[in-house]
């Protein structure tokens, strides 16, 4: 699967490419989402025009009827519409995406700078993007900041460097630095 995002900074768009492999624009998780069970879920998923979105995003389809007794529970969806409930629940509620496989490259576009080195990479600059081997390091702090909600573009910058950039590309005698106004990250 490979995913996308862009934004002003890295760390907006590394968040804008794993709102994308979560199926959301949502950046970071609702804690309020606890709901356990296809009714449950599904109750929250038709309580708004969001919810119909997801619902409809994960290939929930029912006619009124079928909808209209599953929610009185007179009718019980059969398993596989069950895993597509909770698949859109769990869109609704910005979880983390299982989807984003940890050990996939990351391409960066957008300005680079390492000391005096600043040069802009990929997208319409003829040059290569940077390309950062995902398996080399870990999403677990990143992972984190979007399960608490609502992380900060900078934390995710930050650590987006110390945790997957540097144990692959290795650590410099001056920090890697992203200065630029527009990036574009392509996961996968």
């Amino acid at each position: 699967m490979s995913v996308s995002g862009s934004g002003g900074s890295l760390g907006e768009a590394i968040l804008a490419a794993i709102a994308a492999a979560a199926g959301t624009d949502r950046r970071g998780e609702y804690r309020s989402y606890t709901a356990v069970g296809w009714h449950a879920q599904l109750t929250k998923l038709t309580s708004s025009p969001r919810g119909y979105q997801a619902a409809a995003d994960a290939g929930v389809s029912a006619t009124a009827g079928t909808l209209r007794r599953w929610l009185s529970e007179t009718q019980t969806p059969q398993p596989a519409m069950q895993a597509r409930i909770a698949a859109a629940y769990e869109r609704m509620a910005g979880r983390w995406p299982a989807a984003l496989v940890e050990g996939e490259d990351i391409r960066i576009h957008g300005t680079v700078k390492v000391g005096t080195d600043e040069r802009m990479r990929g997208g319409n600059s003829g040059t290569a993007a940077l390309i950062i081997d995902g398996s080399q390091g870990s999403w677990d702090t990143i992972r984190d900041l979007w399960r608490d909600g609502e992380p900060d573009p900078d934390d995710v910058e930050e650590e987006f460097v110390a945790e997957l950039l540097e144990p692959d590309l290795g650590e410099t005698t001056e920090p890697w630095e992203f200065p630029g106004t527009s990036y574009t990250v392509v996961i996968g």
